[in-house]
């Protein structure tokens, strides 16, 4: 038999208007340069509080801070420095990063909040035992040993999320189901937050990619942005929920 369930997507519209005013006069030209210098010193300055909001070691704070004045890439968002990160799992659903210039990363997904319910739609409570969590492919921790006779199949509200501190960040929700014997389903994800304090942000997508796990696939969704350094620098990141094989885990090329 088939299932065809509904599924709400929650779709999120970003628009962003700017104004720009540019005769063919000396002066006119001097104030765009004098602007776009004022956009990238706002953009410094928004890091560097997120530098001192976000790490409480003022040794590491100095040297990042430093490093965003002289206009060099912070070794979290520097390609040539990601071999260099030590992992270090900080509880069960959390992995941290951290890499030579003491800037960090963190990964994995949350279900503190999240709610679990068994195949009838019954809200049960997860047993402490079950949450000893599963390596996906990113190292992240999915927080769920979905095994048969665990009393529950599906969760709402589990947290998926990935920053790399002071340069962007994301998170949203999932809803999923593992089936035992059949294969997985991932239902929507939900609840999106994009901030980057290092630069911009474009959000290119955000849905279920593939709701049903299939022979050799997982079922997937989450979101795919843009993100362009204050220097101008851009590259494509995602932030992907799999489901599978009975478990959940985190993917993203943050």
């Amino acid at each position: 038999m088939k299932l065809k369930n509904r599924i709400t997507l929650g779709f999120l519209a970003l628009s962003l208007s700017i104004g720009l005013s540019a005769p063919s006069s000396f002066a006119s030209t001097t104030e765009f340069k004098k602007n776009d210098v004022n956009s990238l010193q706002a953009k410094e300055e928004q890091q560097i509080n997120s530098i001192k909001e976000e790490y409480s070691d003022p040794k590491t704070q100095k040297n990042l801070i430093e490093k965003v004045n002289k206009g060099e890439m912070l070794d979290n968002i520097n390609p040539e420095k990601k071999a260099l990160g030590k992992k270090e799992k900080i509880n069960e659903t959390t992995t941290l990063i951290t890499y030579p210039d003491g800037s960090k990363e963190e990964y994995g997904i949350d279900y503190s909040e999240a709610k679990f319910f068994d195949e009838k739609g019954n809200e049960v409570q997860p047993k402490k035992q079950a949450l000893k969590g599963e390596k996906g492919p990113q190292g992240s921790i999915s927080g769920g040993d979905w095994t048969s006779g665990s009393g529950y199949s599906c969760v709402r509200g589990a947290k998926v999320y990935s920053k790399v501190i002071s340069q962007f960040s994301a998170s949203y929700y999932a809803d999923y189901c593992n089936h035992n014997g059949a294969y997985d389903k991932l239902d929507r994800v939900w609840g999106l937050s994009l901030a980057a304090p290092g630069g911009d942000y474009t959000l290119e997508e955000f849905k279920v990619f593939r709701q049903w796990e299939r022979s050799g696939y997982s079922a997937y969704g989450g979101l795919a942005f843009k993100y362009t350094d204050k220097n101008g620098g851009a590259t494509r990141q995602w932030l992907y929920i799999r489901v599978g094989n009975d478990t959940a885990w985190e993917d993203a090329n943050f």
